[in-house]
Formats: structure tokens, sequence, C-alpha cells
């Protein structure tokens, strides 16, 4: 509606003056817009600069147009978005599987810390030995569907990206069902 897009632009022109000082570049970067969230995360980051790369936005900043895909896209996406946006982070070769090493290292980045949480970790780590997809020495592996399914069953795993979600979404002063 009209109602919403003028509460984006206003949203839009915050960011951008409280980082120029009164004056609107026409663009804001993924670090105004993490500021004025107040998140500083590097899933958030991560984030934001893939869904500005996909709106063809390639030196880590916004216009309004792209302003507006990026906040749809995060307000709108389910779990298993989210799920499936994190683990082809790591899903580096592309064989819709990564390793348990791989999900520490996923764990660190969503809930932005150095060491991994036992718990969260031994969770994915025993859904994986029940797909069993080992070999005897070979890396236990979980698949994107499984992993998919792990979020949805356990949301805490990817907690900070529903947080950010919902940060956004009150942010931007629009009501729940705008979402």
């Amino acid at each position: 509606s009209s109602i919403s897009t003028y509460k984006l632009f206003e949203t839009f022109i915050t960011i951008d003056s409280n980082s120029k000082k009164d004056q609107c570049s026409e663009d804001i970067s993924s670090e105004e817009l993490m500021r004025f969230c107040g998140i500083k995360s590097r899933i958030f980051e991560r984030l934001l600069t893939s869904l500005a790369k996909a709106c063809n936005q390639y030196n880590n900043r916004v216009d309004f147009k792209a302003f507006c895909s990026v906040i749809w896209n995060i307000c709108t996406a389910d779990s298993s978005i989210f799920a499936k946006f994190a683990f082809d982070i790591f899903d580096i070769d592309n064989i819709d599987r990564i390793s348990i090493p791989e999900c520490d290292a996923l764990l660190r980045m969503v809930h932005n810390c150095d060491t991994a949480d036992p718990a969260k970790l031994d969770a994915i780590k025993e859904r994986a030995d029940k797909m069993c997809h080992s070999d005897g020495d070979e890396e236990i592996m979980i698949s994107r569907v499984e992993f998919v399914n792990l979020v949805q069953a356990f949301p805490d795993l990817l907690q900070p990206l529903f947080d950010i979600r919902k940060c956004i979404r009150h942010k931007t002063n629009l009501s729940e069902k705008n979402w």
C-alpha cells in the first residue's frame, strides 16, 4: 500500500540522513542499516550483502528500490528460507551437504560468538548420525533438507536471524499484517 511504501521511505531517509548529517546520498550501506537496527552481526552483514547483490547493487550500498526489496525479503522469510540461506553460505562445493565442522562455523557466525553452543552442535550431530551420511572413515555430513528440518524442530539454532527479522519489522514501523 502507499502508506507502507511511505513508511519504508521514511525509514530509508532516516537511515540515510543519520549517517550523512542531514545530507541524503540516495543510497545506504549495510553498515548504516546495521547501525540503525542496533545489530552488529556477521550473518546479518552477509545476509544484507547477498540480498543487495540480488538487486544488482554490488558496491555494498542500496538505493531505495533495492532497500525495499531487501527489507521485504528479510521480513517475509520463514525459517526454511533462513535455514537454506545459512546452509548455502557453508556449502561451498554445492554438494547439498555440510560437515559437522562447517555446522560449527555456521553456528558461530549466526550467533556471533567464538564458540558454538555444545547443545546446539550436539543436536546437529545427533540428527546427522541418525541419517548416517558416512561410511566409516568419512566425515559425517548433514543435507540441506535435514538442516531445514532441524531448524524447524529447533528454531533456536538460527534465533539471531529471527531476531533480526523481528527488529527490522519493528524499526520500519509497519504492523505485523504488512508482513
